[in-house]
């Protein structure tokens, strides 16, 4: 199974079997043989796939890490906010990660994948499209080449390719007649949504990670079989979020023109305010490969407790920003994700905020920029923010670099940041 880009790149799926670098479990498959690795994968063969980026040499596996017969996927995480990890998603996870999707959106449909296969959003069209027995056709991450959609269809897209498709009306009229348009990768702005939807997208925002076999929240509802949980700063239970489609219980599988809307009901606890977000899902991975430590502090079972922190609004999670994006500056607590969040509204896809520690006041908002100066960007903010979330340095740069996932790569803002920035 390959995607070609516009530049000539391709992706591939690789199989792992028998190659000089690791021991005899591995074997390297090519061409024509990886087409089907996926549906040998999810079919019962025992398989381990582990999809990579065709830039790069793949990195050596410890194959004694990898427990015994685990069949299922290694991935990478993205690493946009420190090192890469490979996660173990097993065949079991994969599947319940698929179908759980293709009950929520309606019923089995065909996909296009304009994402990188080596990274799990990618990935998990694919899969989705074998567990419905449907076809996934690859394009162009610029969706220049997107197909007008046959039937149900669905496509599943990161922010910014969302941004790009909305200034080229022939690759949004195209989006229009999708089933669902999946937004990942990343969180979605509401103005980007808005204008999404009043062009006649069907937006679906999509929230979940690597570890989780992607998306495991659409549009503030778990799928079914999963429950959000809120953890107080102690690590205490503050609040519950789960959801039940009835249907999924009668052991029916959904089909084209079945128009059934799913029967849910959210439970949110009586609990306030936000906290640090933990899922149980049946898709929680099997740990980071060759790292248990790190793994032990993370996932107990089927619980997964992420970086992330949330509240519940009118039933709904609402993802707030990473746990590490609250800093201190002045002694005052300020949110990177809520400056983040002004700077999509106010600049689209041309600023992005980090923080650096200072010896006066412990830390400092930063800003890398395609265009806007110091002065216009703190003028955007100032009626929303106080002094202490004012930038105080700035990285003027051609591009935010972004990892293949559509993120913004904070680690590489910092190096650069490092070797070429300037203070106010």
């Amino acid at each position: 199974m390959s995607q070609v880009y516009s530049d000539g790149s391709r992706a591939s799926f690789l199989v792992l079997g028998h190659n000089d670098l690791v021991s005899s479990r591995v074997r390297l498959a090519h061409g024509d043989d990886v087409a089907d690795g996926i549906e040998r994968l999810l079919a019962g063969s025992g398989e381990v796939v582990r999809p990579i980026d065709p830039d790069r040499a793949p990195d050596p596996l410890d194959e004694s890490a990898i427990p015994e017969g685990f069949t299922g996927v290694l991935v990478s995480t993205s690493g946009s906010t420190g090192t890469p990890k490979t996660v173990m998603l097993s065949r079991d996870a994969l599947i319940a990660a698929a179908q759980a999707s293709i009950d929520r959106l309606g019923g089995p449909g065909s996909w296009v994948d304009p994402l990188p296969g080596w990274y799990v959003a990618g990935l998990m069209t694919r899969v989705r499209a074998a567990v419905a027995g449907r076809p996934c056709v690859e394009v162009s991450p610029y969706l220049e080449d997107l197909p007008t959609a046959q039937g149900t269809a669905y496509v599943s897209l990161v922010p910014a390719q969302l941004h790009r498709a909305l200034s080229v009306s022939e690759i949004c009229r195209n989006l229009t007649s999708y089933s669902a348009v999946l937004i990942g990768g990343a969180a979605l702005d509401e103005a980007l949504r808005t204008r999404a939807e009043r062009a006649g997208l069907p937006i679906v925002t999509t929230y979940g990670m690597s570890e989780t076999c992607g998306g495991v929240v659409y549009d503030g509802i778990p799928l079914d079989g999963v429950e959000i949980h809120l953890l107080d700063r102690l690590g205490m239970l503050s609040q519950t979020v789960e959801c039940r489609d009835m249907s999924a219980f009668t052991g029916e599988k959904r089909t084209d023109g079945d128009t059934r809307e799913p029967a849910t009901t959210v439970q949110p606890s009586t609990g306030e305010g936000e906290g640090r977000i933990r899922i149980v899902s049946p898709t929680v991975f099997d740990g980071y490969l060759g790292d248990p430590e790190h793994t032990a502090r993370v996932r107990d079972g089927h619980c997964f407790l992420t970086h992330d922190r949330g509240r519940v609004v009118d039933g709904q999670l609402r993802v707030l920003g990473r746990v590490d994006d609250v800093v201190q500056s002045g002694g005052v607590n300020v949110d990177l994700s809520k400056i983040q969040h002004l700077l999509d509204r106010e600049f689209p896809h041309q600023v992005a905020c980090f923080a650096q520690p200072d010896p006066v006041w412990g830390s400092t908002v930063i800003v890398a920029s395609t265009g806007p100066g110091l002065d216009e960007i703190w003028a955007g903010l100032r009626p929303h923010l106080g002094s202490a979330a004012r930038p105080r340095g700035i990285l003027m740069v051609g591009a935010l670099p972004r990892t293949s996932s559509g993120k913004i790569d904070r680690e590489q803002v910092v190096r650069m940041w490092r070797n070429s920035g300037e203070r106010a």
